[in-house]
């Protein structure tokens, strides 16, 4: 069974959004269950290209400095760490994806360290799916003691919407994953993927930043919103 805890949070006020992020992980029983002292942990964000923050494309670089400043004070090292999406000039934007974002500056003033997954080497895994392609993912993701996964809550074109499983997609490095693309070219394909790199590698724990969403023409190009109604 999969506990989730859900916080209300309107701003990106760093006390309040580490308050909720503490209240949450306590009512699934606590940080001593998922990071100990002298943990190297892993945030997994979402940089999906050089987006601001204010953006809603990526995770928000105060939501990032919020689990970064809490499992410091835990006496974690903690690492954040990425692979953005598409091309420019032939390369993959990662790097300044990271100082856009407003990740390397987070990373500069609150000892944490930059992992680009593009440069960071791959591990070989064997997927349990149809595709049964040997996958290559980012080496950080086994490198770390625990991993902790921060999607961005937005709509997505070829997954409907970002979600916990949509942002591993960022653990294959670079442009390898315009193949990955290419495989699956519909949602339930697509889905079998992420699967896959869900199941080759551990994830922790699963914390969502939804304070600022996109809706339309996600993940990139959509409106951002703050308020999101079900109906």
């Amino acid at each position: 069974m999969v506990n989730v805890a859900i916080q209300e949070c309107k701003e990106y006020e760093l006390n309040g959004l580490m308050i909720k992020i503490n209240e949450g992980i306590e009512s699934l029983g606590g940080w001593d269950l998922f990071v100990h002292p002298k943990d190297k942990v892993l945030l997994k964000v979402n940089l999906i290209g050089p987006k601001t923050s204010e953006s809603a494309a990526v995770t928000h670089s105060e939501f990032t400095r919020a689990m970064v400043r809490i499992l410091k004070q835990r006496g974690c090292e903690v690492w954040i760490g990425d692979s953005s999406g598409g091309a420019i000039a032939g390369i993959a934007p990662t790097a300044e994806s990271f100082k856009v974002a407003g990740y390397e500056k987070v990373a500069q003033e609150e000892g944490a360290f930059v992992k680009n997954f593009d440069r960071e080497g791959v591990v070989e895994v064997t997927p349990n799916s149809e595709n049964g392609e040997k996958m290559f993912l980012a080496r950080p993701i086994f490198d770390a003691d625990v991993v902790i996964n921060l999607p961005k809550l937005k709509t997505h074109s070829a997954g409907i919407y970002t979600g916990a499983v949509k942002n591993v997609f960022g653990c294959i490095p670079g442009l390898a994953k315009a193949k990955y693309h290419k495989m699956a070219p519909n949602p339930e394909k697509f889905g079998e993927i992420l699967a896959d790199i869900h199941q080759s590698a551990e994830f922790q724990l699963h914390i969502m930043d939804g304070i600022l969403a996109m809706q339309g023409e996600g993940p990139t190009a959509g409106d951002t919103i703050k308020e999101i109604k079900f109906f």
